[in-house]
């Protein structure tokens, strides 16, 4: 496969590169009024802030030392771009997009680490927090708890433990999750939850003093507008209101960028829960299921690789197919 940064900056296309440089790249990214990174350059603070931070993603996005996910708003930016080029139609402009990110993909996709585990809920554990993306697909509402018994292992509270953790750390890259309820209704409970979370973790920042510092890892994680961090920058605490207006910001920009979806489809694929890791990547995918007895003892089943090819197959294939897919349900500030 194609180097992206050959595509990029040295492979010729009707006798230019598609870009100088990676500042190049960058500026022109920033610059351009139909992109979703654009920012008027009279706007001096937010611009170079937004250069800055822009920058830093794209050079760790090419890097062979560094992993970082590939966003909708870089996709879609760079086929606004493409498509402005005279030498370009609009096909070729999106075939090329596809290589790029394909490449960026495969430089960016971790290596699966050894698992001697002690136990199959040990090895359910290290895998999910190995995992760039976690897929779940459960026929129960996916209640928000955050407080759980040390010994019983509770997806929920991992899922959100887990979630919250990345958010603060400005060491950890985003992961991907993709929740399918058969119900639409359990996709809206599923938001007001983690909204309510979400929340309660902001605020806790902000009575602690450490909101500011928080809000610059969430900018350089693309889950947070330039101008909100420039405006937040001048307040010593924020307000009720406008805490759920960071909240409703975050989970906007975490969902328009796919790093969280949530999926309503009638499709027959509600037996046991099941915890899908890395289902895009067939040399790294790993199906779990989840069973409760009638006193509530959880026990965990690991497909063995054959049976997590065919799943994929037969299954997740299937499930991205427009017949099965059903309805997304995005976050939206009213739900």
């Amino acid at each position: 496969m194609e180097n992206a940064s050959h595509i990029l900056f040295e492979q010729i296309f009707s006798g230019s590169t598609l870009f100088k440089n990676q500042q190049d790249l960058v500026n022109q990214l920033i610059k351009d009024p139909e992109t979703l990174y654009h920012i008027a350059e009279s706007d001096i603070h937010d611009y170079s802030k937004a250069q800055s931070r822009l920058k830093t993603y794209i050079s760790q996005l090419l890097s062979d030392n560094t992993t970082r996910n590939i966003t909708e708003d870089l996709k879609s930016g760079l086929i606004v771009l493409l498509k402005k080029k005279k030498a370009i139609n609009v096909k070729e402009a999106e075939n090329i997009v596809i290589k790029i990110i394909d490449a960026l993909k495969v430089q960016n996709s971790k290596n699966s680490k050894s698992e001697i585990k002690s136990s199959v809920r040990d090895q359910l554990i290290a895998d999910l927090n190995e995992a760039t993306y976690i897929a779940i697909i459960t026929s129960k509402p996916l209640q928000i708890e955050i407080e759980s018994e040390v010994n019983f292992f509770s997806l929920r509270t991992f899922l959100f433990k887990d979630l919250l953790n990345i958010l603060g750390d400005d060491t950890k890259d985003l992961k991907k999750y993709r929740f399918n309820f058969p119900m639409d209704s359990y996709g809206y409970l599923f938001w007001r939850g983690l909204r309510r979370i979400l929340t309660e973790f902001i605020t806790k920042h902000n009575k602690n003093n450490t909101l500011s510092i928080l809000l610059k890892v969430l900018y350089n994680k693309f889950a947070l507008k330039t101008h909100t961090l420039s405006e937040s920058e001048s307040k010593a605490k924020f307000t009720n209101e406008e805490v759920e207006n960071l909240v409703d910001e975050i989970l906007i920009l975490l969902n328009r960028n796919r790093f969280i979806m949530v999926f309503h489809t009638k499709a027959p694929i509600y037996g046991m829960p099941q915890i899908i890791l890395n289902p895009t990547d067939p040399r790294n995918m790993k199906v779990y299921s989840l069973l409760e007895d009638e006193k509530n003892e959880l026990y965990i089943f690991k497909y063995p690789e054959q049976d997590s090819i065919l799943w994929r197959i037969f299954v997740w294939d299937k499930l991205k197919s427009k017949d099965f897919v059903g309805e997304e349900i995005p976050y939206s500030k009213d739900i």
